[in-house]
């Protein structure tokens, strides 16, 4: 896998696009609205495909669970490894976050004991992601960093779940990295990747607005026959706006909707994060409706979502008007 994005790479340099990705989705969930396939297909030929985003949804909101560990060793340094994790249990349950001193503190633990298990270290590499609020997204990276390099020379058996979670650290701190390099390292240490792995790397290449390395990955996974999921299509969705093609990224939906997918509020969500970073005020306001009249429920931190990406992108002159709607919608279900 790593060799075919290497020639994607390759062909890329010279301004090809190799592969239409919305065709890719078409043959694998079917036939488009023929009126959406047309503007979508359209808008393809005559521009750069599309790509998507990481996620900060988990699968992407949802917090990872913190559980007592039951496959380590039993001297006094691992039981104090495992206290420590299960205070950090107890926190990410009461409050949803943790502290920069309470992974520092795990990490001692690690370094402290001279191993881990291999919950011990996957839960380590979970810690540096959105858990960390209030950390920069590079000092996150600084710490997952160090962490890795920790566990591998402490000769910890990283297995593919360890190199999705790191996988998930990275999108979620938006980091720059290579997925061909990220893949060949997998394959140098006979690390087999699995769906999680490909979709997130879907995730990367989105982020990028690289819609040939995720075309490949997707052709990738439906000849392995791998499921396409939600995650996916909201990739795809940021993936789209960032490659400047927000009548793709709008089709998406249709295209979930064709694969039997009902977009949820993480979907409109994506969309709407979307619109906002174009400073399409218009745009957000129909998603909102159509979410409205589907049923489907946006919370709190989606309207958070929204505000967020409005004000990095310089069009703090609509926050007001999100917030009130986020605030009529609160009043609403109360």
């Amino acid at each position: 896998m790593a060799a075919l994005l290497r020639s994607v790479e390759c062909v890329r340099s010279f301004g090809y696009s190799p592969v239409s990705f919305l065709s890719c989705l078409r043959s694998s969930v079917g036939r488009l609205p023929r009126r959406c396939a047309a503007r979508c297909l359209t808008t393809l030929v005559s521009s750069r495909l599309f790509a998507t985003e990481s996620v900060q949804k988990q699968v992407q909101f949802s917090q990872p669970r913190f559980t007592r560990d039951v496959d380590g060793g039993g001297g006094g340094a691992v039981k104090k490894l495992d206290r420590a994790l299960y205070r950090l249990d107890v926190e990410v349950r009461k409050t949803g976050r943790i502290s920069l001193r309470d992974v520092q503190e795990i990490f001692s633990e690690i370094k402290g004991a001279g191993a881990a298990s291999v919950t011990q270290s996957l839960l380590a590499i979970r810690c540096c992601g959105s858990l960390l609020p209030e950390e920069l997204p590079k000092n996150r990276i600084a710490l997952v960093t160090d962490i890795w390099n920790t566990l591998r020379s402490l000769d910890v058996r990283l297995d593919v779940s360890h190199y999705n979670a790191l996988l998930k650290v990275y999108l979620e701190n938006e980091h720059e990295f290579s997925p061909t390099d990220f893949l060949s390292e997998m394959e140098s240490n006979k690390v087999e990747p699995n769906r999680v792995t490909y979709q997130r790397l879907i995730g990367r290449f989105c982020q990028q607005g690289d819609i040939a390395g995720a075309s490949k990955i997707l052709d990738y996974m439906k000849a392995k026959d791998l499921p396409i999921n939600e995650n996916v299509f909201n990739f795809l969705i940021q993936g789209h706006s960032r490659s400047g093609d927000m009548v793709s990224a709008k089709c998406i939906l249709d295209v979930m909707r064709t694969a039997k997918l009902e977009p949820s509020a993480d979907t409109y969500t994506y969309l709407m994060r979307s619109y906002a970073e174009t400073g399409d005020i218009d745009g957000i306001r129909q998603a909102i409706r159509e979410a409205e009249s589907g049923e489907v429920f946006l919370l709190d931190r989606d309207y958070m979502e929204v505000l967020l990406a409005l004000a990095a992108s310089g069009r703090s002159e609509f926050v007001d008007e999100i917030l009130e709607i986020g605030r009529a919608s609160c009043r609403e279900r109360v």
